[in-house]
């Protein structure tokens, strides 16, 4: 994860270290990746749940990417490649929560139904005749 950071917030000292052409979006890019690799690692080594940890740690790698191609439209990408990279980073975010719900119910607030009337209720709300 240290050199994903590195990568990201200092590609011109990263590249010199690793003796790697200097190209900042690529290097940042190359950070992102990283990161996201590193991420999973470590949750890996927490928690024992694959599909979690492999949610998480891929909504980090797309997430930071789509900040290198915030920072650096001039340097890489286009308009279109950022709004798919950042819908990537979404649609494992909206993954990683509906997850997460399925797996931990009471940590994902209350459940919601529809009475015979067509309103919704909780569990612990009350009939009123």
């Amino acid at each position: 994860m240290a050199l994903g950071v590195w990568a990201l917030v200092g590609p011109e000292s990263f590249s010199e270290f690793v003796n790697f052409p200097p190209h900042r979006h690529f290097v940042r890019d190359v950070g992102a990746f990283q990161l996201g690799i590193g991420v999973t690692l470590l949750l890996a080594a927490f928690r024992a749940d694959g599909l979690v940890v492999a949610l998480a740690g891929y909504l980090v790698g797309p997430a930071a990417h789509t900040v290198v191609h915030v920072l650096d439209p001039h340097l890489g990408g286009s308009v279109g490649q950022t709004l798919l990279i950042g819908l990537g980073a979404l649609l494992a975010a909206v993954a990683l929560a509906a997850c997460w719900r399925t797996k931990h119910p009471d940590m994902g607030g209350p459940e919601l139904s529809w009475s015979a009337r067509g309103a919704v209720t909780s569990p612990d709300s009350t009939s009123r005749a």
